[in-house]
């Protein structure tokens, strides 16, 4: 979005040199978006795109069994993540799909760096628990 740039520039003053600069940008981007939306009367979803190596790599991360990387539950899995809630869309799309430190997702989100983890543990037992009921 060209507006997020423009407010890049017009605030560069107001940047703390303390946090990483494209964190920092990728942070008013991304309020931007919401922005629009709300603009919008639309509810942001985060796109995941239909990629097998980050859909493994969530598997992976909650320890599921080695059977549960088939397209099948690849499949479960994205459709899991539709169903969660913004705040924990955003995690998953920041830590598994872009790979961002637990640092970055700090300066992104203006969380600290705890409930960083806490929500991370928490989307990553959701995730596993309602996997194991799509299972049954």
């Amino acid at each position: 979005m060209k507006h997020s740039f423009i407010k890049t520039y017009k605030n560069i003053h107001d940047f703390d040199e303390s946090l990483s600069f494209s964190s920092w940008v990728y942070r008013i981007t991304h309020n931007e978006v919401i922005d629009w939306y709300r603009k919008k009367k639309r509810r942001p979803t985060v796109s995941f795109e239909d990629d097998e190596t980050l859909l493994e790599k969530i598997a992976d991360e909650i320890h599921i069994e080695k059977d549960a990387i088939q397209k099948e539950t690849r499949e479960k899995i994205k459709t899991i993540i539709t169903t969660l809630t913004l705040e924990y869309q955003n995690i998953v799309q920041l830590r598994f799909f872009e790979d961002k430190s637990y640092d970055e997702i700090s300066d992104i989100l203006m969380i600290p760096k705890g409930t960083v983890a806490i929500r991370i543990n928490r989307v990553k037992k959701k995730l596993k628990e309602l996997l194991h009921e799509y299972k049954q």
